[in-house]
């Protein structure tokens, strides 16, 4: 064999073995667990808000944040337009059911394969239709238990969004206390990929928040290197009851990012780990 086909042979063979590492190098990119030094803020935003929510967008762009929004009901063409759009931002959406139903009521009367088949595959095979997989979801009324969390699990949904079932309001009553000294919050960012069923608390006036106070747990949770998560439903200027103001939301966005805070959807963490806790203290 001539030298200047030794030559050739060995620049393809280089090539490829370049290629080769280029292609586990970027494997092992995608697989590695992301690290957090200055905690982690969740924010997610549930029902049929989507035309607000999209609104929204450059706000979250504004502070380099993601959010995860959970709608319910049937989605029509603008419903996924909307989701779309906020999924082709960054975003996590994903099923909050077709009619609203709690899990564990559904599951009790009917089984976990009618709840799937009637509340949950009807949306995710609507998000399907605009080229979405969704890997998160949030119960209604954030009813659920580990049997729940694990017969959804199967069906190729990561991560759940639940709830406290006391809302976020500390300061009422005689002993005011303020909402970073709440322990049950919060959550290791080290410890996180073994969650599976998220806690988070309402934000709104209805569940007596506090926005300074809140901006407090964001300063905890960069100091201590923690998980927050809120919930919330709709987003606009002065918002009442349940729901988001849009003056809240920027503050929030300009306290964690002055704060080092990363801003994720649900869908950015890496799946569960095989074994660990559904949520905190509670065996999976």
């Amino acid at each position: 064999m001539s030298a200047g086909k030794n030559l050739a042979m060995a620049f393809v063979a280089a090539v490829f073995a370049a290629l080769l590492a280029g292609c586990v190098v970027f494997a092992a990119k995608e697989r590695r667990v992301p690290a957090f030094s200055r905690g982690v803020l969740l924010m997610t935003f549930d029902d049929r808000n989507w035309e607000r929510w999209v609104k929204a967008i450059p706000l979250f762009g504004k502070y380099g944040a993601h959010a995860s929004f959970f709608p319910h009901g049937p989605l029509d063409a603008r419903a996924l337009e909307c989701m779309k759009a906020l999924h082709d931002a960054g975003h996590t959406v994903g099923p909050h059911t077709l009619h609203h139903a709690d899990a564990t009521n559904y599951f009790a009367k009917a089984g976990g394969e009618r709840y799937w088949l009637d509340e949950v595959k009807p949306q995710m095979d609507m998000f399907a239709s605009v080229g979405i997989v969704p890997v998160a979801m949030a119960y209604p009324n954030n009813r659920h238990s580990a049997e729940t969390d694990l017969f959804l699990s199967g069906k190729g949904i990561r991560r759940f969004r639940c709830g406290q079932r006391r809302h976020w309001a500390p300061n009422r009553g005689p002993n005011p206390t303020s909402h970073a000294a709440v322990d049950e919050a919060f959550s290791p960012a080290a410890e996180f990929r073994s969650l599976v069923a998220v806690e988070a608390f309402g934000v709104g006036e209805r569940y007596g928040t506090d926005i300074d106070d809140l901006l407090l747990a964001i300063d905890r949770a960069a100091e201590r290197n923690e998980v927050f998560a809120i919930y919330s439903h709709d987003i606009a200027p002065g918002a009442k009851s349940i729901n988001m103001k849009l003056e809240w939301l920027e503050r929030i966005l300009a306290r964690a990012k002055e704060r080092g805070v990363a801003m994720l959807g649900m869908a950015e963490f890496p799946p569960p780990a095989a074994e660990g806790p559904t949520k905190k203290g509670e065996a999976r």
